[in-house]
């Protein structure tokens, strides 16, 4: 019995050690993925950082160098530049001092450069030369204090080589507080790899450094060799220097030059490694103090999972069937709800049909006796000849409705058909619908040669087109409308393309566009019978009709027909 007793305590003592390093050991993964989760996090905001740091710096280029191209443009320029090369430089000093903005701190001077010498410039007791490699569209040259300051050249349609001179140290300083925070570090390395500007812990002030002169750094041997690669990307090393006691872990972002979009500059930025886990591995040690009492809290949470999951899984079983139920009752009632639609597209139909016929047999004996009554008027009475030619053009419109009418309800219509060459077709409709088309507005017809036709119907498809034109023109704004039309062969059928720039069909408006009697038009501009004939046609000629369209962007009407070889 004792010894039974001492097997099952050895037995917890054993399930307990095993709990205590299944949790030690989750608690050091947990670590490991916290770190790596840190670590991935920081290399991502140096990576956004820099990109920032990048266009910035370019920016600061770019308006510099948009301000030279505009300056050496001018006529003032170039007539200074005419009395320069006969030797008269004071009109040329006197352009540059006039267009030496007070204002953009960045550019402190201006200047004209010959033979790597500034021949005439704004500056009067300084002394500028070059230290980096000529050619360029921009240059690192120094004072004689070694200050370094950045030459952003421009050359002229007449080869003279203008320069904006930039504080390179107010750049540095500018750009690395607005981006970086305080623990972040920045260098900038010129693109011959002669000078290299860092912010000095020690000094609390922004240095140049020529690299010929300074001792080795990691960091700087990290962004030069990066800068002589041509390889972007980060490194972590121990950030030093010798006025430091202690060294810190890092990770340095770096952007070779010929990869910035500054081009002058390659980018590096340093990251405080241990600064950014200090509150990760101070949360670690009470995490180990209390990892025991998690690890069997957390044994008893799978217990109490566990039961929750195998009830959900039944719950979620009965969820799934109620589910499938709702679907059949869904699709039950969208069949029921399309075929009650059906039929009432077929009353439609019938009705129009019917209305049709009566209404031509109410219309030809008006239109008959109007065209009588016209003939026999004498010329004396044109009051009368007016009105009645009234009476016989509202016959005609309403005749032209009760075709519509019959189109749509499949009654009149031919059935004949014959070989159509596409481009020819659209050519003819845009003869007949150009007069709708507005003033202002431009239509284009693209089209290659297409070694293909359609069969159809001439009429119809003829109407099918113009409807979608002439709807394209009503939707067009009053100025700068446009509507593009091509027509080309795709996977052995025709495609016919109408895009507007309009305005453009609502959603809730799209999904109804192509029913019967539909229409967002005012009252007497239309039937709402147009696009659902278009339809009609479409089909009967076994194609399709197919929209796209955004609200206030325009739309494209796309109608594809079987194509026949020639």
């Amino acid at each position: 019995m004792h010894r039974k007793s001492r097997n099952r305590l050895y037995t917890v003592i054993l399930l307990i050690a095993l709990i205590i390093l299944l949790g030690v050991s989750l608690l050091l993964k947990t670590y490991k993925s916290y770190t790596d989760s840190i670590i991935t996090s920081l290399d991502k905001k140096q990576s956004n950082l820099s990109v920032a740091v990048d266009r910035n710096i370019e920016l600061l280029i770019s308006h510099a160098r948009n301000n030279l191209a505009y300056l050496a443009e001018t006529a003032d320029a170039v007539s200074a530049e005419d009395a320069w090369l006969m030797g008269d430089s004071s009109r040329l000093k006197a352009l540059l001092h006039e267009n030496l903005n007070e204002h953009d701190s960045f550019i402190c001077d201006l200047a004209v450069i010959k033979d790597d010498i500034f021949i005439v410039s704004t500056f009067e007791n300084k002394i500028l030369t070059f230290i980096d490699i000529p050619g360029g569209e921009s240059r690192i040259c120094l004072d004689l204090d070694g200050k370094p300051f950045l030459a952003v050249i421009h050359r002229s349609h007449s080869g003279t080589e203008y320069a904006a001179i930039m504080d390179l140290e107010l750049i540095y300083s500018t750009v690395s507080h607005a981006e970086l925070a305080e623990s972040d570090l920045m260098l900038l390395l010129d693109r011959s790899r002669k000078i290299m500007l860092h912010f000095c812990t020690h000094s609390r002030t922004i240095k140049s450094t020529l690299l010929s002169e300074c001792p080795k750094r990691e960091d700087f041997n990290l962004l030069y060799t990066a800068d002589e690669q041509g390889q972007r990307g980060i490194e972590a090393f121990m950030y030093q220097t010798k006025q430091m006691d202690e060294g810190y872990n890092a990770r340095i972002m770096m952007i070779p030059a010929g990869q910035s979009h500054n081009g002058s500059f390659s980018i590096g930025l340093i990251s405080n490694t241990d600064k950014a886990l200090a509150p990760l591995r101070a949360a670690s040690f009470k995490w180990l103090a209390s990892g025991a009492i998690i690890f069997i809290g957390l044994l008893m949470l799978i217990i109490l999972v566990l039961r929750f999951a195998r009830r959900e899984a039944r719950i979620e079983r009965e969820l799934d069937l109620l589910r499938q139920k709702n679907l059949s009752m869904e699709e039950l009632h969208r069949k029921t709800r399309e075929m009650a639609h059906h039929q009432r597209l077929e009353m439609i139909g019938t009705l129009a049909s019917g209305i049709a016929h009566e209404f031509n047999n109410l219309i030809t004996p008006i239109m008959g006796y109007s065209m009588l009554t016209l003939e026999q008027l004498p010329p004396d009475l044109e009051d009368i000849y007016d009105n009645v030619l009234e009476i016989y053009n509202s016959s005609q419109k309403a005749r032209k409705i009760t075709a519509q009418l019959s189109q749509y309800s499949r009654k009149n219509s031919s059935e004949s058909r014959e070989p159509l060459d596409p481009v020819n077709l659209i050519e003819k409709v845009l003869h007949v619908g150009r007069p709708a088309c507005p003033e202002t507005a431009e239509t284009n017809f693209e089209h290659s040669e297409i070694n293909a036709y359609v069969m159809g119907d001439e009429t119809q498809l003829s109407q099918l087109f113009l409807n979608l034109i002439i709807n394209a023109f009503h939707a067009l704004p009053e100025e700068g409308g446009r509507l593009e039309i091509s027509v080309k062969l795709e996977y052995g059928q025709v495609a016919f393309t109408f895009s507007d720039n309009g305005c453009g069909i609502p959603p809730n408006v799209l999904e109804h566009i192509f029913e019967p009697f539909y229409t967002t038009k005012e009252g007497g501009r239309g039937t709402g019978l147009g696009l659902a004939i278009a339809q009609q046609i479409a089909e009967e000629h076994h194609g399709s009709i197919s929209v796209h369209s955004k609200e206030g962007e325009g739309s494209t009407f796309t109608v594809r027909l079987p194509a026949h070889y020639k």
